[in-house]
């Protein structure tokens, strides 16, 4: 992959959304079950019924309407405008965000990004992960879901069209997070090894 390809990653995948997001929406799994549901449970115990959750990527908000009827109160957001006014069409509040250029308002008890920041290459999730700190409270959590393996790529899987992925041996990913003042609560393997786990804390 050369340098241009990879600097064009973020508007190639952001396009492809664009223009593809019902068929995202109908390819992927509509029910939260098994070890993702498990992990969620993970997350929300973390934090208390009366915290703000951001979600970063809320897509066909699955996993807002899930939070949301365990009680806890979801902010959703995402890159394409596809899923955001889908989101309104079905009476849900959802607004355009996006974590490499937009900056927060509010700062948050949790900011929830499952399948998020494995679209963005190093340079780019560093940017990302210093906004992310602006948008949390001291102590604030972010909850995040990425794949694992080595090296980075334009995938036509799922969509047939090209997304940009980067994936992350889990102690790289992690020293990353390390290195830019996170406190690591969670940072595991998922069952299958192919994905990662991370529930990370900042504290100002």
């Amino acid at each position: 992959m050369t340098e241009d390809q990879k600097l064009q990653g973020q508007a190639i995948t952001i396009q492809t959304y664009e223009e593809n997001w019902e068929k995202y929406i109908t390819g992927t799994v509509s029910d939260i079950s098994g070890e993702y549901k498990d992990w969620i449970g993970k997350v929300l115990s973390f934090i208390n019924r009366d915290s703000v959750i951001f979600e970063a990527g809320s897509a066909s908000g699955r996993d807002a309407d899930y939070i949301e009827n365990l009680g806890f109160h979801v902010i959703r957001s995402d890159v394409a405008e596809g899923f955001v006014n889908y989101q309104k069409k079905l009476g849900k509040d959802a607004i355009k965000f996006d974590l490499l250029r937009d900056t927060f308002n509010l700062k948050y008890d949790l900011i929830f990004a499952n399948v998020v920041l494995l679209h963005f290459n190093t340079e780019e999730l560093t940017l990302v992960l210093e906004n992310i700190k602006n948008g949390l409270k001291s102590g604030g959590l972010l909850a995040f879901t990425t794949k694992a393996g080595n090296g980075e790529e334009f995938s036509t899987h799922k969509m047939n069209s090209a997304r940009y992925f980067k994936y992350w041996e889990i102690n790289e990913l992690k020293q990353l997070f390390l290195d830019l003042g996170f406190v690591i609560e969670v940072f595991q393997h998922g069952v299958d090894s192919k994905w990662i786990q991370g529930i990370v804390r900042y504290v100002e």
